[in-house]
């Protein structure tokens, strides 16, 4: 099914995130009532720099709050990546490694 997909994508990207520890922390946003709806799923710190990931299944699109959500955290200077897998995400990182 859809979720089964995304848990995928989490899955790829959660590993690949974890290889480059301690360069990179990271932090997996579950929903929860205390979450804020539409914000990313991943939230990373690679090279002092925020970067927000929202994970989507390949095909789908960020809702509308979802790409509210990321214009606000890009406003204040966090790199933002909608990622249908786990280069879409390598390619930003490692931009940010460098």
């Amino acid at each position: 099914g859809p979720m089964t997909r995304e848990a995928a994508v989490r899955r790829q990207v959660v590993t690949y995130l974890k290889s480059l520890a301690p360069r990179v922390a990271y932090r997996s946003n579950p929903a929860s009532p205390f979450a804020t709806a539409g914000d990313p799923d991943l939230f990373a710190c690679v090279n002092g720099r925020l970067v927000c990931i929202e994970l989507k299944r390949p095909g789908e699109h960020p809702t509308p709050v979802q790409v509210r959500r990321l214009a606000t955290w890009a406003a204040a200077g966090a790199v933002v990546v909608v990622a249908y897998g786990r280069a879409d995400v390598e390619g930003v990182v490692e931009g940010l490694l460098e």
